[in-house]
């Protein structure tokens, strides 16, 4: 990953607040914590006012980080949600929790969606 230009970038990511000109708000702390956008657009959007830590151990009124731009780029590839609790691409984010390994429902979602040739 390097640093680029906008015009030049795949994936533009953001720490918005409120509403930030893509008709999706973001709802201040709690709530919505991200969105993003599939590959046409390659956006992903984090909201500034949610408490956000990306250490491996954190504190019970904050969400993992890592857990959610992993998730917001899994939808960006072209992924829905997971039924799997486990799975990265589940719709909740728990606050307190990490979740850092991707499940096998992500990885088939993926080679699903990408196979090897």
């Amino acid at each position: 990953m390097r640093r680029v230009k906008v015009e030049k970038a795949d994936v533009v990511i953001g720490f918005n607040k409120g509403e930030h000109g893509d008709g999706r708000p973001f709802d201040g702390n709690g709530g919505i914590l991200a969105h993003s956008f599939s590959p046409t657009i390659g956006a992903l959007h984090l909201d500034a006012d949610d408490n956000f830590n990306h250490r491996p151990k954190i504190g019970n009124n904050e969400s993992d980080f890592v857990w959610v731009a992993m998730h917001e780029i899994g939808h960006i590839l072209g992924l829905t949600h997971s039924s799997e609790e486990k799975a990265i691409m589940f719709a909740y984010v728990e606050d307190g929790l990490t979740r850092r390994a991707l499940h096998q429902d992500d990885i088939m979602g993926i080679h699903a969606l990408y196979p090897r040739e």
